[in-house]
């Protein structure tokens, strides 16, 4: 069993220093950053040391990275990745400087610090601080909104098939270089299945697609694919990404959630039909408030509020008001980096400093989320299992709510009867225990008998009781938040009234009303055609997961800390169009796949590579690695053991129970072998599947834009030496044995089924010569000849596992 934390310090140990530039800085590095390094250094340091300071004790300024890094008179104050050897551990430690002066901090804020320094002190702050900026960050690109750009003129207009061809090919013959050949159709149709639906094209769909010769040969393919109902699991996969979910809380006490797994399902339901994306937007965060025609709308609608319960929690917090300013504060973040690319829980404890996000704008979104209650459930427990923040869930059905209501009358009077019933039999055992004679036995048993027999009766007419579902409902009397000093919720400033960002300008801003949350109008002006940012973010986020990279390769990052967009106009001309086509998620995939573009080879180009060596005009497709998922899936298909759908009873996790992971329940059966689809797993936060840590998952407790790709050698062990990976290989050799195929149909089989490719005669001759020899020496060390050759051929299906072609796309 692994047990891996992906969220906060911990996620910060346990990946290798990788020291990045402030363009560079991952997602879960910036989160660090912003949560537990700047709010200190603002509340405790910049007073004395930074730009505002009259002046700059011992030369020395924390407001920048650059300023951080060439510290003061005593010297640089870090040594990136040395926290030993750094001043600012020292002079936080009191050891030879005091800082700050006025006390040494807590010892988990000082962690902090050794933490951050240790994976290279990465930092966002570049240059000045907001406040000595010459420039107008209001007037940042992203601000603006999008208009629809013209389609450009090119000199080769025969090579363009769809409009984003033109935008892509008139920035390559700007560039000097010219795009290479298109793909083979087996390389396309392998590309475009795992892209759209994440499971290898069956030889039948690739023989069809290659003797396919009519002019919607394509088109068919890509709309077989996109009416599939593994594209939702593909792409819902994509988005449970930035919804950060998890299963459980997170934190010390790892509480379970039983019933995430129907948030989830609806994600994957919603891609399946193609809701158009501004509806998603408003179900996720204002389901409840939405009209609906019957009961099964309303609980769908319901559902989708699930995003914003589904964030890690630290149930064991003992502030109340505190605990509640960090779940909406994970609320405000995953909304806006979402939905809009934007840090904006930056300004949680001073104004933003780099974009125009004043300290009250956060307040006025906190206003609008603490008026809604959030539902996410969670057991009581007790001892050391406690939990101080237990909620309520949501109840689906047409008479939900009643069935609830009765059903938790019934458990209390089940639970009344725990103490008459052990009354009864303590009376019994101690009567029957006295060394005095005692006379009424009789009675006593007959009390017993009595009490269990209520409890009989009632258990025989028990009501049925609920599904249940996270998500969030209104509060009886919303309320507006207060400006908390330095994010402390003992420390109240200002009253805001609830409201949105006031760098995002409508002509018609929606009112918020006293009588409700605002949730709704907030969905409202998310998904404002005028809203410069939110189309914007969502096509970036199609692109990237078809190219690559996004045209804004910072996907989660739109602001001036971001970067800007390689190819401006298209990325207009995609925001536009999403608009137009209703914001559907399926017709922007469709008209990306079909375009030249996405049809190019991933072949090398000398030239192009002399002058271009990035590739960011895009005049080849990029090679992609599959990620953790698709592999495991990909195995479990060419074993012939792949399982489509769903566990019985939604997750794992729901068999397991509602309680705290260890302190209560036992957390091995996260880990056993399951041969349904990865996108199923149970994902409870520090208790991660072993392939997603090796092969780079997403963290539960973070907004995932964009995961990271590694090529470490730890990746190619597990891939030879994990249980499951064994299991698949055996299955695949079984699978391949036992049609009494010869050895090259076999072979042939095995090629097509993995690589969607027939292997070359050199392949032929090296996998025969590969399976003989195997076999030959299982003999010799005395393996029956049928075990032979089986372990043989699983060796062979283990090495085809282990190659670079079967992980990556082209």
């Amino acid at each position: 069993m692994k047990i891996i934390d992906f969220s906060s310090t911990v996620f910060c140990i346990l990946i290798a220093p990788s020291f990045l530039s402030a363009d560079e800085i991952s997602d879960a590095d910036l989160k660090f950053f912003e949560s537990k390094i700047r709010p200190v250094l603002v509340k405790e340091c910049y007073k004395c040391h930074s730009i505002e300071a009259k002046k700059s004790q011992g030369g020395f300024r924390l407001d920048t990275r650059k300023s951080l890094r060439d510290g003061g008179e005593s010297g640089p104050a870090i040594v990136p990745g040395k926290p030993e050897e750094s001043l600012l551990i020292e002079a936080l430690r009191h050891e030879s400087f005091e800082m700050p002066p006025s006390g040494r901090l807590d010892d988990a804020i000082i962690e902090d610090f050794v933490v951050w320094i240790q994976r290279g002190a990465p930092d966002p702050r570049r240059g000045k601080s907001r406040s000595d900026q010459s420039t107008d960050s209001a007037l940042h690109w992203s601000f603006q909104a999008p208009v629809r750009p013209s389609i450009p003129q090119v000199q080769n207009d025969a090579w363009p098939r769809t409009d984003l061809d033109y935008f892509i090919l008139q920035k390559q013959e700007a560039a000097g270089v010219r795009p290479v050949d298109d793909a083979h159709r087996r390389v396309w149709i392998r590309r475009v299945t795992f892209d759209l639906i994440g499971l290898p094209p069956t030889p039948s769909e690739v023989e069809t697609f290659l003797y396919d010769e009519s002019p919607q040969a394509y088109e068919k393919v890509v709309d077989r694919l996109l009416d599939s109902p593994h594209f939702g699991e593909r792409w819902g996969r994509h988005w449970l990404d930035v919804a950060r979910y998890g299963e459980s809380t997170g934190h010390k006490r790892n509480f379970t959630f039983p019933h995430a797994w129907r948030f989830r399902d609806y994600v994957i339901h919603s891609f399946n039909v193609d809701k158009p994306y501004d509806q998603f937007i408003r179900e996720q965060i204002a389901g409840d408030l939405l009209p609906a025609e019957n009961w099964q709308q309303r609980d769908e609608q319901n559902l989708g509020t699930g995003f914003l319960a589904i964030g890690p929690k630290d149930l064991i917090m003992g502030s109340d008001s505190q605990y509640w300013a960090d779940v909406v504060d994970d609320q405000i973040d995953a909304t806006c980096q979402t939905f809009l690319g934007l840090t904006v829980s930056c300004a949680r404890c001073h104004d933003h400093k780099f974009d125009p996000i004043p300290t009250k704008d956060y307040y006025a979104l906190a206003g609008i989320f603490h008026s809604a209650e959030t539902l996410y459930g969670t057991n009581p427990g007790s001892g050391a299992g406690s939990n101080a923040h237990p909620s309520e869930l949501y109840a689906l059905g047409e008479n939900g709510a009643e069935q609830n209501r009765i059903y938790l009358e019934f458990q209390e009077k089940l639970n009344s009867l725990v103490k008459p019933i052990q009354q009864a039999e303590n009376a019994l055992k101690k009567a029957r225990d006295s060394k005095e004679p005692v006379d009424n036995i009789p009675e006593l048993e007959q009390n017993v008998k009595k009490v269990h027999q209520q409890r009989k009766e009632l258990l025989d007419a028990s009501p049925p009781r609920p599904d249940f579902a996270m998500a969030m409902r209104e509060k009886e009397k919303p309320t507006n938040a207060h400006v908390l000093i330095a994010g402390d919720a003992k420390s109240k400033g200002d009253l805001v009234p609830r409201g949105f960002l006031s760098l995002v300008k409508l002509s018609d801003t929606p009112t918020i009303d006293e009588d409700n949350s605002g949730r709704l109008a907030l969905a409202e002006w998310l998904v404002a055609p005028e809203n410069p940012l939110t189309a914007r973010v969502m096509v970036n986020r199609i692109w990237q997961h078809l190219f690559g990279e996004g045209i804004v390769p910072s996907v989660n990052n739109f602001g001036a800390t971001g970067k800007s967009p390689t190819h401006p106009e298209l990325l207009d001309y995609l925001a536009t169009q999403f608009v137009e086509d209703g914001w559907s998620i399926k017709r922007a995939i469709r008209r990306l796949v079909l375009s030249r573009t996405y049809r190019l080879a991933s072949t090398h180009d000398d030239k192009n590579f002399a002058v271009e060596p990035d590739n960011v005009t895009l005049w080849r497709m990029r090679s992609r690695r599959l990620e953790g998922e698709i592999i495991r899936d990909s195995m479990l298909v060419v074993s012939g053991r792949f399982e489509p759908g769903p566990p019985e009873h939604g997750s794992v996790v729901t068999d397991l129970g509602d309680g705290c992971l260890v302190r209560q329940l036992d957390p091995e059966p996260l880990f056993q072998s399951q041969t349904f689809r990865s996108v199923y797993l149970p994902t409870c936060r520090f208790f991660v599947p072993e392939i997603l840590e090796i092969f780079d998952g997403p963290s539960p407790s973070l907004v995932t834009g964009a995961r990271a790709v590694t090529n470490v050698p730890s990746q190619t062990l597990y891939l030879l030496n994990n249980d499951f990976v064994v299991e698949q290989s055996q299955a695949a050799a079984q699978r391949l044995l036992k049609d009494g195929a010869g050895k090259q149909q076999r072979i042939d089989l095995l090629y097509q089924t993995a690589f969607n490719r027939r292997p070359t005669s050199s392949e032929f001759e090296s996998a025969i010569e590969f399976i003989q020899n195997a076999q030959q020496t299982l003999s010799q060390r005395g393996q029956p000849n049928e075990k032979a050759v089986q372990t043989a051929w699983a060796a062979f299906c283990q090495a085809v596992f282990t190659s670079a072609e079967f992980r990556y796309i082209h």
